[in-house]
């Protein structure tokens, strides 16, 4: 169809030629066809990082860190409250009066343990008792009669002994006080007992032998079926006058011819007393006289003590130990207590 361009050579669009070797038709005039050219980005207008994403990664930051300080405080470290380990089984606590959550029945509450009965007084203690009471009894015995404590120790652990044991030791704790009091009565004397008694009887008032005194012996007993309870008299010369109490017997003595002992002087008015202690010269004290006079053969007494005028003398005594004295213008002396394992060789 006419003269044809090589492939490749075509005409600028509006220039091609229409069929025929017509010129193609013109639609006005042509807009020059925009080109693209690659501009390079500067570095500084590179696209930033938003504040928000700083401040999320932040916040994770340290939840990380506060969950890794509860992990190792909590579950690790056995705090008060470990809280729920994952992975591990949930634990269900019921409550005794509360239903499982399963239907089962609640627990029943564990039982307070019932306390044992006292048990009975072993057979140990039983024969530690048995062998205290033996020793005691042995002691008193064996006593010198020189200490009250000593003598009265063994009663007062008997009676200790026998509290904490009951009833049966306590009645035999009681029987051994009396053969003890008993012992000690013969083979010292009365007196002595009535201490040894009296030392123990504050601590020990389950022991009734202990404050009674039907066990008492006069280790010297006032003479004659009916004396006189005059409490102040005198001889029946006058030279001698003498006082009682519920506690001593006491005589002065005005014209002798010996020589007085303890804190008297020779020439003044001498003083013999007698009380718990034994019988000695006191002339700190003297009697007091202006009572009635004792006749010969005649006794007075008061308590324990008494006095028996008499020819050679008057006559004073403990009747429970044996101690007095003996006093006239010829000659005043003293008498030691009575002590029977001395009597009996």
């Amino acid at each position: 169809y006419g003269t044809q361009q090589p492939y490749g050579a075509q005409q600028p669009y509006g220039a091609q030629q229409g069929y025929g070797g017509r010129a193609a038709p013109s639609y006005g005039p042509q807009q020059p066809q925009q080109q693209y050219t690659h501009v390079p980005v500067r570095p500084d207008r590179e696209r930033r990082t938003p504040i928000a994403a700083w401040v999320a990664v932040g916040a994770g930051v340290v939840l990380l860190a506060v969950g890794i300080w509860w992990f190792v405080t909590q579950v690790l470290g056995g705090g008060d409250d470990p809280g729920t380990v994952p992975g591990a089984t949930p634990t269900v606590t019921v409550s005794p009066t509360q239903s499982p959550t399963d239907g089962t029945p609640p627990a029943e509450p564990t039982p307070e343990p019932t306390p044992e009965p006292t048990e009975a007084p072993t057979v140990a203690a039983e024969e530690e008792f048995e062998a205290l009471r033996a020793s005691v009894l042995e002691g008193a015995n064996a006593t010198q009669c020189v200490d009250v404590a000593a003598d009265s120790d063994g009663l007062v652990r008997l009676a200790g002994m026998a509290r904490e044991l009951g009833a049966p030791q306590i009645e035999s704790a009681n029987s051994a006080a009396r053969e003890v009091l008993t012992t000690l009565q013969g083979r010292c004397n009365a007196s002595w007992a009535i201490r040894v008694a009296e030392s123990a009887e504050t601590s020990s008032p389950e022991i009734t032998a202990l404050t009674e005194r039907d066990w008492v012996v006069a280790t010297r007993p006032h003479p004659g079926e009916a004396p006189h309870q005059v409490l102040d008299f005198e001889s029946p010369s006058g030279n001698i006058v003498c006082n009682l109490s519920g506690g001593s017997a006491r005589c002065t003595i005005y014209q002798y011819d010996f020589t007085p002992g303890g804190d008297c002087s020779p020439g003044s008015a001498a003083t013999l007393l007698v009380d718990e202690t034994g019988a000695r010269f006191e002339c700190s004290t003297q009697a007091v006289g202006g009572g009635p006079g004792l006749s010969y053969g005649g006794t007075s007494y008061d308590g324990r003590y008494y006095c028996t005028s008499q020819e050679d003398g008057m006559h004073c005594f403990d009747s429970l130990s044996g101690a007095g004295f003996q006093v006239a213008r010829a000659t005043g002396v003293t008498f030691e207590p009575t002590l029977g394992f001395e009597d009996n060789g």
